[in-house]
């Protein structure tokens, strides 16, 4: 909180670096975000600005914010582990999971608004917020290559070892359809 940019950007990109992350998604609701996006940008990193109040990828939600804290719960239902109960900003993070509600906005599920939540609970639930993040959009691995900042192998499959055809059918009999 109350970090410029620039600031916010390089803190960032230190954890992405320290923590090998496939991906980072930034809050960009209402555009506050953006500086911090665009810093990252300028660093080299590709950051992914998530607008809680925009479209949900999966219609069942109203918006973003609900999709993500839907998501986030079921992780947690499948045996997703949150930190320490004595780790910094845990107690906050409960909280805020344990009190935040739903209604439904026609058939679709919507969260209450934060500003409800932050009035009951006497702060911001921003620490459940970045946890909802990380379910903001699947994230696939880059390529190991990538991971450790060494280069790329070039890979053709056309040139290298001579391929074999398979043993001959008279020798090797097999009941295996790939095609049944």
């Amino acid at each position: 909180r109350n970090l410029r940019a620039n600031e916010g950007a390089g803190a960032v990109s230190r954890k992405w670096i320290d923590w090998d992350a496939d991906a980072v998604f930034i809050d960009d609701t209402g555009g506050y975000g953006a500086g911090w996006i665009d810093a990252l940008l300028q660093l080299g990193k590709a950051p992914i600005g998530v607008p809680f109040s925009g479209v949900a990828n999966d219609p069942r939600y109203y918006n973003k914010r609900a999709e993500m804290y839907f998501e986030l719960v079921e992780w947690i239902q499948r045996g997703g582990q949150l930190p320490p109960r004595d780790a910094p900003g845990s107690s906050e993070l409960m909280a805020a999971l344990t009190t935040t509600t739903f209604t439904y906005k026609g058939d679709r599920f919507l969260l209450e608004p934060k500003e409800l939540v932050k009035e009951r609970l006497g702060y911001s639930p921003d620490f459940a917020d970045a946890l909802g993040l990380t379910f903001a959009q699947p994230v696939s691995p880059r390529h190991r290559a990538e991971r450790r900042g060494r280069h790329r192998i070039e890979y053709d499959p056309f040139t290298g070892p001579s391929w074999e055809p398979p043993v001959a059918a008279s020798r090797h009999q097999s009941n295996y359809d790939p095609f049944g």
